[in-house]
């Protein structure tokens, strides 16, 4: 299957006062969730006051109250969906409701409720005897979560060539996503593509698509672009923006590919580019967060170098009509990938000294998030 192994290590290599930043100011202080079980680094979902956790270790759902500190609710994940699989285990959720959980694994759907019992299942990729399917559906890289859209009855999930691998321009002119009505079980793919570059340049390991779900549209931002795609569920219409930090302090520079596979050079390249993250989708304040990890030397004056956890992050707040409200520097040692938007403020997982990650998952005592809330913390419920 072409997934690119190295992407996860990627969110792994990723840090109470008043500041003004351009004319917006924000306050910064610091939220702390127990937690007793090994998460897999990539796959939760808040749902106020709910965290939801996969444990990569039993394969459960992990349900903890962010209000109360405590654990709610373990959902056993049913044997039948994760075992003899390859790779095995759940690669995305979604839970709409603890009656209709939506589970994903690498050759299908799934709706189970909160007793683990199975209410659907659906066959997407069936491989034939030596090859895939030209298409695939799955949450490749582990950023590119299911959604369940209610009103539509459509599940939104995440689509890539199963013919072309990452270093082939061809990869890049497949749509990046598709749904699935429920209604008729059919998979249609949405009208957005990766951005011109990928199909002219070879971007190395900058080729992640990221997508957030607001009240009526997707949003899609890719690393090497500051560029992003917005498409309405209930239109069909896709808008092009550029929505670019004015902290972003170089310009990309695409890789020969004569280095497709050396990872040495692959990722002095990702350490040296500017690259653009997730979008986060604050309800309670009306405004997006678009998330850049900036471009680094790869080598300091005192003669040591830099490491991708070295790369500072970049949160940029933009309004409802993608207007640029301002930019801040939060430094490095997060793991942004764990990172949501609360009635507090926006969640982002701290590094600790107590952080042990190992083969994309998380072992620690505490969750210690930073909570940076903008707008002086004024947020409707």
């Amino acid at each position: 299957m072409r997934i690119a192994t190295f992407i996860l290590t990627l969110l792994i290599l990723q840090g109470c006062f008043n500041k003004k930043d351009n004319e917006m100011s924000y306050t910064r202080s610091s939220d702390t969730i127990p937690i007793t079980a090994q998460l897999s680094f990539s796959l939760f979902q808040y749902k106020h006051p709910f965290i939801y956790f996969l444990n990569a270790d039993s394969n459960q759902l992990i349900v903890i109250n962010s209000e109360q500190k405590k654990m709610v609710a373990n959902i056993q994940i049913p044997q039948s969906l994760y075992n003899n699989t390859d790779p095995g285990g759940i690669h995305s959720f979604y839970v709409h409701n603890h009656d209709s959980i939506f589970l994903q694994d690498l050759y299908g759907f799934s709706i189970i409720d909160s007793a683990g019992r199975i209410k659907y299942h659906k066959t997407i990729n069936s491989p034939g005897l030596n090859h895939w399917p030209p298409i695939l559906y799955n949450n490749i890289g582990g950023v590119f979560p299911m959604y369940y859209d209610a009103t539509l009855n459509k599940l939104f999930t995440r689509q890539y060539s199963g013919e072309k691998m990452m270093n082939e321009k061809g990869f890049y002119t497949i749509k990046v996503e598709a749904n699935m009505d429920l209604n008729d079980s059919i998979m249609r793919e949405l009208p957005v593509e990766y951005p011109p570059l990928y199909v002219k340049n070879y971007c190395g390991e900058a080729n992640l698509a990221f997508r957030e779900m607001d009240d009526s549209a997707n949003i899609y931002s890719f690393m090497a672009s500051p560029d992003i795609v917005i498409y309405n569920r209930y239109n069909g219409h896709v808008r092009h923006l550029t929505a670019k930090s004015k902290l972003q302090n170089q310009g990309f520079k695409p890789l020969s590919l004569e280095y497709s596979e050396d990872m040495n050079r692959k990722v002095d390249h990702m350490v040296e580019n500017p690259l653009y993250m997730k979008i986060i989708y604050d309800k309670y304040r009306s405004c997006y967060y678009r998330m850049l990890l900036n471009g680094k030397e790869l080598k300091n004056k005192d003669g040591s170098y830099n490491t991708f956890s070295d790369k500072e992050l970049i949160v940029s707040v933009f309004d409802k009509d993608f207007q640029l409200l301002t930019d801040v520097n939060l430094g490095s040692n997060y793991l942004w990938n764990y990172s949501f938007a609360t009635p507090k403020g926006l969640y982002i997982l701290k590094i600790s000294n107590d952080t042990y990650i190992k083969q994309a998952t998380i072992n620690e005592k505490n969750l210690i998030f930073d909570v940076i809330n903008f707008n002086n913390g004024h947020a409707r419920m």
